[in-house]
């Protein structure tokens, strides 16, 4: 009977031990419960309810990193030259940070964002000596400060990374200008170039003409596959005649791009035909291969945008 109170005593030690640590746990599950319905609460006010288009305001750290075009086998220390940059705040268009991006950088800045910015910066990337294409917009919505065409660039959090792809203006080179010597009224001839390694040509065409009128172009081929074209027929006879041009867009008014480390060969087939050529008639096909460069300041701008002749040559068509 002594030993009843002290097994008591332990009982209630035990119990209120037990109680504690249900009690914990109770406000550990009700302290997790409250941070889950804050998050919740948080994304349907912010992300998906009455307040979503609230943007991100507070400071951030913003990533730029210049990298050679996605698909090109080399490194950015083998392929890029220094990128300038600039960072405006588009509250007043003043500039947050600017320099230029080496290999000393490892090829990557992170610029300070202060807070109190729209949720929105401007960049502008600029490659140098006007040797690179940017090939690949920053953004769908861009525009000028002092001559610059800038990229409207999202703030969503503390840190956001941009990339800007970037690829080297190419050369182009006619191989065989396409002679030939046919016995029909149908022919077709085979215009043979390449484009330099690890290169993109912007808008590159090709501009023909002939010396001989009554010419119909029946299609137009580049390594088999069927690319668009356009006759400037000034009298609409759907015929050329003498002194109207031919403009062939290789790539579809878009970049020729040859990611491979050598030079690639493109066959630019071409069929005519025309029943009144006589036999012994020769016919000749002035060509010239033009591209265009982006002014480096105003990329994707076409009035700002410098025609660059690649090649010329005269192909002869004799029918026997």
């Amino acid at each position: 009977m002594a030993m009843k109170p002290g097994l008591e005593e332990v009982g209630k030690i035990f119990g209120l031990k037990q109680w504690e640590r249900r009690r914990r746990l109770i406000a550990a599950i009700v302290i997790l419960v409250l941070v889950i319905g804050a998050i919740g609460l948080y994304m349907y006010i912010y992300r998906l309810g009455p307040f979503k288009g609230i943007p991100y305001t507070g400071a951030a750290t913003l990533v730029l990193q210049p990298r050679p075009a996605t698909g090109l086998a080399v490194t950015a220390d083998e392929y890029l030259g220094p990128i300038s940059y600039y960072v405006v705040n588009p509250t007043d268009n003043t500039t947050i940070e600017s320099g230029s991006i080496t290999a000393a950088d490892d090829w990557e800045v992170e610029v300070a964002i202060p807070e109190g910015h729209p949720g929105y910066v401007y960049v502008a990337m600029i490659p140098p000596n006007n040797t690179y294409y940017l090939y690949k917009p920053l953004s769908d919505t861009s525009t000028i400060i002092s001559n610059i065409k800038y990229y409207k660039i999202t703030i969503d959090s503390s840190k956001v990374v941009l990339r800007a792809e970037f690829i080297k203006i190419g050369t182009l080179q006619i191989i065989s200008e396409g002679n030939v010597t046919f016995s029909a009224s149908v022919f077709t001839t085979n215009v043979l170039f390449n484009v330099s390694k690890e290169s993109a040509l912007y808008n590159a065409t090709l501009k023909i003409s002939f010396n001989v009128s009554n010419i119909k172009i029946d299609a137009i081929t580049l390594n088999g596959s069927t690319i668009t074209w356009f006759h400037d027929d000034t009298n609409n006879d759907g015929y050329y005649d003498s002194g109207e041009y031919i403009y062939i867009w290789i790539a579809g008014q878009d970049f020729l791009t040859n990611l491979d480390d050598k030079a690639v060969d493109y066959v630019l087939a071409i069929s005519y035909s025309n029943v009144s050529i006589t036999s012994g008639q020769k016919i000749r096909a002035t060509m010239e291969f033009f591209a265009y460069k982006f002014d480096p300041d105003l990329p994707y701008i076409f009035s700002e945008m410098t025609k660059v002749t690649l090649a010329t040559d005269t192909a002869y068509y004799t029918r026997a």
